[in-house]
């Protein structure tokens, strides 16, 4: 250290521009010192920290752009740098803590374009953002701006890769961050609609974006009715830029199955998520729907035909309209189950050459006749309207000749109550053969 003493003495001259000049010189004097007094030597380390860990402004802003020179000049390794930062964030003044984030963002785009953290995924423990995230520093709007500047810089290695990478990031801010002293639900909120938000710009290339902030969302915990409301309000982000991106494909006409089958994850995302709050929450449900609502809605008023897909949503709608008691959360559910068939009979068994089979509408039946006594006539005349729906269903009026019919439902997760709930349904249906048409006039009125 002592080669570096006098230029370390002159970061202390009171005039900010001899500062920076001052740093400049004591890094160029470390790119060309020798090995055993340079960036590799106990003296070289020493004199780097020092600078950084000055109570100067302009000495530790200089220190942060000098450090991050070296790094991308390649005269210091990525993962030393990404040290000297973290160490200077955890330990100095909050007044910098902007600076050395900044830094350490760059430091990520470096390293993230040179491939340095690997095809794995980085672990959450030593995620070069999380660690940022879980200092005891204020520094969560600058962390999304450098998250925003990540996206932007790097989603021309693939934007996969770069949802990969950051995967840890949200979920810990959603699972861990409610534990910590820290404003979380802010952060979250900020960093999840800004993801939105940009997911926007580049619609093109937005669907992993999309497809990566619905997955955080499962991760929500739901044990309060406030909690319920955050991922609610996380959700609308979500449904707002999936509509967004959803019209730009449909105008271009590229990867518009892709983003229907988002679309369907969305969905399911939004009902699995209040059907396993029900035990700690009753509210939400409308808000959940009129959601829902509009995730399908655009997709009809788009001129899209009806995914197979949506069979599993359907499966968590039904657990949903067979736990609610309130009217007004009953005939919003009912009015969504209702869009569904109409859009499904329009678009697809209508349609000439589609075979019947068992499908998932055929739960919905007692629930529906046993809400026809109801003393509400909106809910009574809504659910008459499903019956008669339900007639023109083909599985209705034919059974299938062979008996044990695939199961088109091969990525249901089997242990998730409405997937039993169907099996079951199934295994049941095929026992027994009938030989004539079924009419839910004739069960209603019997």
């Amino acid at each position: 250290m002592d080669g570096y003493l006098p230029l370390f003495e002159r970061t202390r001259t009171p005039q900010p521009p001899l500062q920076r000049f001052a740093v400049i010189q004591l890094f160029q004097k470390l790119r060309s010192a020798p090995s055993h007094s340079g960036l590799d030597s106990d003296a070289g380390r020493e004199a780097i920290t020092r600078c950084l860990r000055s109570t100067s402004p302009a000495v530790v802003d200089q220190s942060v752009r000098e450090l991050c020179r070296l790094v991308k000049d390649s005269h210091l390794d990525l993962p030393l740098g990404l040290l000297e930062l973290q160490s200077s964030l955890e330990g100095r003044d909050p007044r910098f803590a902007e600076v050395f984030v900044k830094g350490i963002g760059f430091i990520v785009r470096v390293g993230f374009q040179r491939d340095c953290f690997g095809s794995k995924r980085v672990a959450t423990e030593v995620h070069p953002f999380v660690k940022v995230l879980s200092c005891e520093v204020e520094v969560g709007n600058v962390l999304v701006q450098e998250v925003l500047m990540f996206v932007s810089h790097c989603m021309q290695y693939g934007m996969r890769k770069v949802c990969e990478f950051l995967r840890p990031l949200l979920i810990y801010s959603i699972l861990r961050l409610p534990f910590l002293d820290v404003p979380s639900h802010s952060f979250t909120r900020c960093l999840i609609s800004s993801l939105a938000s940009l997911s926007c710009t580049f619609p093109s290339d937005a669907m992993p974006l999309l497809m990566l902030l619905n997955s955080c969302l499962r991760y929500c915990q739901c044990k309060s009715a406030e909690d319920l409301r955050d991922a609610i309000s996380l959700a609308e982000y979500v449904v707002d830029a999936y509509i967004v991106v959803l019209r730009h494909l449909v105008v271009t006409g590229t990867m518009v199955h892709e983003a229907q089958l988002c679309g369907v994850e969305v969905l399911e995302a939004l009902l699995s998520t209040y059907c396993d709050s029900r035990q700690h929450t009753t509210v939400g449900c409308e808000a959940i729907i009129n959601l829902s609502r509009r995730l399908v809605c655009v997709q009809k008023d788009l001129v899209l035909k009806y995914v197979s897909e949506l069979s599993t949503p359907m499966l968590s709608l039904f657990v949903l309209m067979t736990t609610q008691e309130l009217e007004h959360e009953q005939l919003s559910i009912l009015s969504l189950l209702s869009f569904l068939l109409n859009w499904k009979l329009e678009d697809e068994l209508l349609r000439d050459g589609v075979s019947p089979e068992l499908t998932e509408e055929l739960l919905y039946v007692f629930p529906i006749i046993h809400l026809m006594s109801s003393p509400s006539i909106s809910i009574k005349g809504v659910a008459a309207d499903l019956l008669i729906l339900f007639e023109k269903l083909p599985i209705i009026s034919k059974v299938p000749k062979i008996r044990g019919s695939s199961i088109r439902h091969s990525k249901m997760i089997l242990s998730k109550r409405e997937t039993i709930i169907y099996r079951l349904l199934q295994h049941l249906w095929f026992q027994v053969r009938f030989s004539c048409p079924i009419r839910f006039s004739s069960i209603l009125f019997f």
